[in-house]
């Protein structure tokens, strides 16, 4: 057998001559050298639906070879440097998105994460390649550009997910049992029916320029997302807990109609409320225990809640966030002056990122839903939605990261 002999001799060690490091150039460095100002920029981070879509992309590109599943394409395995506290994230986040016999390990989800994060990057950068060249001043005309030509596409994509909803809905095999309406797959099912809904009337308050209505309904449709996370996490647990919820909030209603009637007189309704009453007394474990905050804390959605939070403080509730809106200025005279009004114009963005929002939701309960039902044909649709869900939100990303040059 022939040896293999290593011809080439050793290379010489580099040597570092400068004694001291040089001191690192900062990015406001830069940017004043390059004469560049920075107009618009996305915060970094998830969606509600980011979590769902992470694990979707692992079940879908894990592949078994006979012991431990690897990554579809994965064909070298390198030694990465890493922070303690990141892997430890890492093993936290496997362990949400366990589910059955489907069990990622730490390393598969870094390599997603990795993966996308690298197309993401060179596609920025691609992006900023192109030389965009507008005034700092025209941050409202650039939003309002954004706004006309990512619209569109988000308004045909929530059609497209009111569709596959319909076909979820139809498709599913869900067997009559004992349980009846109390069947968490019956509960899923009816969820969907919500956010269908809810997500139709998102958009058609989007187009009549009603968009505080549109948020309050984009945010019915995130708490149905919530929903739905805990009923695949919890099951008939959580349907208990959702039918005890409801007890305690009748109850707590009748009590108000009791303390609130006239005291001299008797009512035709008073009687079957008081039998309501002695039927679940107080004693009873009737206590009101959900929450959307509650409810998300334990599930995969928990992030969603904080889109949640968002949409009740600027338009579901009158909170001054809310009520600020309507204040606008006027400049009638020399001197500018404050004033109402009852028709404010919604702000540049305000119509994709409301019905945007809506569209995370609902793929989110139609990913959600085919689980809890055990799968439909309908996968393979909700799939491809994801994938142009990534599409477009990377689109908008790069739409909306404009580094302006004077």
């Amino acid at each position: 057998m022939g040896r293999l002999v290593i011809a080439d001799k050793p290379k010489s060690r580099l040597e570092v001559i400068e004694s001291n490091p040089r001191r690192r150039i900062t990015p406001e460095e830069v940017e004043a050298g390059l004469s560049a100002e920075r107009v618009v920029e996305v915060p970094v981070g998830g969606s509600p639906f980011s979590t769902y879509a992470v694990r979707q992309e692992l079940f879908r590109r894990l592949r078994s070879t006979g012991g431990r599943p690897g990554i579809n394409g994965a064909d070298i395995k390198p030694k990465i440097p890493m922070d303690r506290r990141i892997w430890k994230t890492l093993e936290e986040l496997t362990k949400t998105m366990e589910y059955e016999n489907f069990h990622p390990t730490p390393g598969q989800l870094a390599s997603i994460i990795l993966s996308d994060g690298v197309t993401r990057f060179l596609a920025n950068r691609r992006l900023g390649e192109k030389g965009i060249n507008l005034r700092a001043d025209r941050t409202d005309e650039i939003a309002q550009l954004v706004n006309a030509t990512l619209y569109p596409t988000w308004r045909k994509y929530a059609e497209k997910l009111v569709g596959i909803g319909s076909e979820l809905f139809g498709y599913a095999e869900i067997p009559i049992t004992e349980k009846g309406a109390s069947d968490a797959r019956v509960v899923a099912m009816a969820l969907l029916c919500r956010t269908i809904s809810n997500l139709k009337g998102t958009t058609i308050l989007v187009d009549a320029g009603r968009i505080i209505e549109a948020r309050i309904l984009a945010r019915s449709c995130i708490e149905n997302l919530i929903y739905v996370g805990a009923l695949r996490e919890e099951g008939d647990k959580f349907v208990k807990e959702m039918a005890l919820d409801g007890l305690a909030n009748r109850k707590a209603l009748a009590e108000i109609l009791l303390n609130r009637k006239p005291k001299d007189a008797e009512q035709k309704w008073e009687a079957p409320l008081r039998a309501f009453l002695r039927r679940h007394k107080s004693g009873q474990n009737v206590k009101k225990s959900l929450s959307p905050k509650g409810i998300a804390r334990d599930t995969m959605v928990r992030d969603a809640y904080v889109f949640y939070a968002q949409l009740s403080g600027d338009s579901a509730h009158p909170t001054t966030d809310a009520l600020s809106r309507y204040f606008v200025r006027t400049k009638e005279s020399d001197r500018p002056e404050r004033g109402l009004d009852m028709e404010p114009l919604p702000k540049a963005t305000e119509q994709i990122e409301t019905i945007k929002y809506a569209c995370e939701a609902g793929l989110g309960v139609c990913v959600g839903v085919n689980e809890i039902v055990g799968g439909t044909a309908v996968a393979a649709s909700i799939a491809q939605a994801m994938n142009e869900y990534e599409t477009i939100t990377l689109a908008q990303a790069g739409s909306t990261q404009v580094r302006v040059q004077k």
